[in-house]
């Protein structure tokens, strides 16, 4: 009979365990479902109606930066950002080629993650490597940075000296 109790606190112990690993699961395909919308454009050409700035896939601070950004473009000139597509750091691509390989890495129940791409644009065996920085915000998660050769101190930076060089105009 007193083994009874022993069970309750052991079955109690194995399905608290086994909980934290299926949201775990979620957590991650959520992340990468979060980073895959930005590289999605590139896949349905149909579907690429707006360019990279303008997809609701940002954090808050970064779309805000964003905007600002946004607000001192000249509708005359094309600037080095918005000149060419941020994820694929393309001007052209082939949807039908383009393929992207994501891989997260993140603390289970942390609210931040980074997910390292490596981008083909669809033209030859070539990938081009990315990382996202990404955040999680109001229960989802949003890119809050890009790290790539064209943003190699980030996107948020190059967006800071670009709102910068706009006051100095």
């Amino acid at each position: 009979m007193k083994r009874a109790p022993r069970l309750l606190p052991l079955a109690s112990a194995v399905a608290l365990s086994c909980t934290p690993v299926a949201a775990q699961a979620g957590e991650k395909e959520d992340i990468l479902a979060a980073a895959h919308a930005a590289f999605a454009p590139y896949m349905d050409e149909a579907a690429a109606t707006v360019p990279d700035w303008e997809l609701p896939i940002y954090s808050r601070g970064t779309a805000a930066l964003i905007a600002r950004w946004a607000k001192g473009l000249s509708p005359d000139e094309v600037e080095d950002l918005n000149g060419f597509g941020w994820f694929c750091q393309c001007q052209d691509f082939d949807a039908a080629h383009f393929r992207v390989t994501l891989d997260t890495r993140y603390k289970p129940g942390a609210s931040q993650a980074t997910v390292a791409a490596q981008v083909n644009v669809g033209w030859d065996e070539t990938a081009l490597p990315n990382r996202l920085a990404m955040v999680r915000e109001d229960g989802g998660w949003r890119i809050d940075d890009l790290f790539s050769e064209s943003f190699p101190q980030g996107l948020k930076a190059a967006l800071h000296k670009a709102v910068a060089e706009h006051a100095g105009r």
